[in-house]
């Protein structure tokens, strides 16, 4: 627990000091492989760990070393542990962090106790997934050879997500299989298929991996100042998921072709975008909640995010326009002052 603690005491904005430290202090010392990007800044950092035979299976394991923190935050912040809930958090107005620290430290377990499998550390996950978009882009066919792109990045303590913003990215066979596998190991998980998830690193691979998922790890409310983690929780499944990992013959299914473009479910959005589902008129934006008008945003390109306003601003003008020219035979006594 030591090592969670420490971790949680970094703020790390990307490309702050609070994430050079902590990827310095935590990940280095595991001598990973660095992927880097067209301007040769690392996109993330990958340990691969080989099973008896010498052999790395096909599995990618997923997590990314900043927060929302800002610039401006202190490097370091006071961490609070309630040891009769069995809660972590702060009270100090900021996140804690625990997205993604609780997949991090998970991960670096994992890779402590041998677990066979490839564990990718991405950075930029929260400004809209700056590593895992690099890694697409430049490491596409070192993604190719992975049958599962498991995150640990969600929250609560019963997902195992199904569908993200881009649409459908793992099929219910793989994620009921995980379910299965974890909750046998823990009598009192309640691991189930979940589509409605939002966004996280391994959204960039469904169209170069088969199944790519992100399974809760005990955190509530993260982005907000009332962020916790349920300590109990993230323990219990760091040790289910060292022994179904490690168990012989653990074979999940691969279902999904990530070829085909599997459109998303259970959301609001039916348009695609760059690759991602994404609003395009005022009644799209209008139907979405405060929740996923922020997980757009923190997701989409800035250059996005302006087009759209454009789009939304014209909409209005014309409707504006077509508004006054109805209006004409109403004499409005500055009218013309309106007009122009």
């Amino acid at each position: 627990m030591k090592r969670l603690k420490k971790m949680l005491q970094f703020t790390r904005p990307h490309g702050g000091r609070g994430e050079e430290l902590f990827v310095k202090q935590f990940i280095m010392p595991y001598r990973p492989t660095v992927f880097r990007g067209a301007d040769d800044a690392p996109l993330a950092f990958v340990v691969d760990v080989a099973d008896g035979h010498g052999v790395v299976p096909p599995i990618l394991f997923s997590s990314h070393v900043d927060t929302v923190h800002r610039d401006t935050d202190p490097i370091k912040q006071e961490v609070d542990f309630d040891v009769d809930s069995g809660l972590v958090f702060k009270n100090d107005g900021r996140p804690l962090g625990a997205d993604d620290a609780a997949g991090v430290w998970l991960m670096l377990s994992m890779i402590d106790r041998k677990v066979p499998g490839s564990y990718i550390f991405h950075r930029g996950e929260e400004c809209g997934g700056i590593g895992s978009c690099g890694m697409a882009e430049w490491h596409t066919e070192w993604l190719r050879r992975f049958d599962y792109a498991i995150a640990f990045d969600r929250k609560d303590v019963g997902s195992v997500i199904t569908e993200q913003m881009c649409g459908v990215t793992a099929s219910t066979e793989f994620a009921q299989g995980l379910c299965d596998a974890l909750n046998a190991e823990e009598m009192i998980f309640k691991y189930k298929p979940d589509a409605t998830g939002v966004y996280t690193d391994t959204a960039n691979y469904a169209h170069l991996i088969p199944e790519c998922t992100n399974v809760s790890c005990g955190y509530f409310f993260e982005h907000t100042k009332d962020e916790y983690l349920d300590l109990d929780h993230l323990v219990r499944l760091k040790d289910a998921v060292i022994a179904v990992f490690t168990r012989n013959g653990i074979n999940l299914p691969v279902v999904r072709d990530p070829a085909v473009r599997h459109p998303r479910q259970w959301g609001m959005w039916t348009t695609n975008w760059d690759g991602f589902s994404s609003p395009v008129d005022s009644q799209d934006v209008l139907d979405m909640t405060y929740d996923e008008v922020t997980e757009y945003v923190r997701m989409t390109s800035v250059d996005g995010v302006v087009d759209l306003i454009i789009s939304l601003a014209e909409e209005t003008r014309w409707a504006l326009k077509d508004a006054i020219d109805t209006e004409d035979e109403y004499q409005h006594p500055n009218w013309e002052e309106v007009r122009n």
